[in-house]
């Protein structure tokens, strides 16, 4: 269970890590906030720090560890407000690496899941393309 607000602790941990990924230091915030996740597992802010986490896996290419940490953002934190985003990410890592099926699979999950949403209409128009690419 997900405490509902951040202990102040918490909430600098988060800003400290945050503003490491603000300034691209991607692989000191990764460090941060995994080091936050460490100390506040049921934190009020772990899955927005398990979201950035596979956010920076993303943005540096490595996507093997951007998938694990956004499939755990999905899997440990099901009611957060970051799962709808983390399984579009997901679909983006899959469409990366060539797994077209299970690409077009988590986008049609994110599009039924939250209909209508800003992140629906990014799976919809990736899904409009995986079509248009025959595969």
């Amino acid at each position: 269970q997900q405490a509902a607000i951040a202990t102040p602790e918490e909430q600098a941990a988060y800003d400290e890590a945050f503003n490491l990924l603000k300034q691209s230091r991607y692989q000191e915030s990764v460090t941060a906030f995994r080091q936050q996740l460490l100390q506040y597992s049921n934190g009020a802010l772990a899955d927005d720090a398990q979201y950035w986490i596979g956010e920076a896996m993303y943005v540096t290419r490595d996507f093997p560890a951007g998938l694990t940490a956004f499939q755990n953002v999905v899997n440990r934190y099901p009611d957060s407000a970051r799962v709808a985003e983390a399984l579009l990410k997901l679909g983006y890592i899959q469409s990366e690496l060539g797994a077209t099926e299970e690409a077009r699979q988590t986008f049609t999950q994110v599009v039924n899941r939250f209909p209508g949403s800003r992140v629906a209409i990014s799976a919809q128009t990736r899904l409009r393309k995986l079509q248009g690419d025959g595969g």
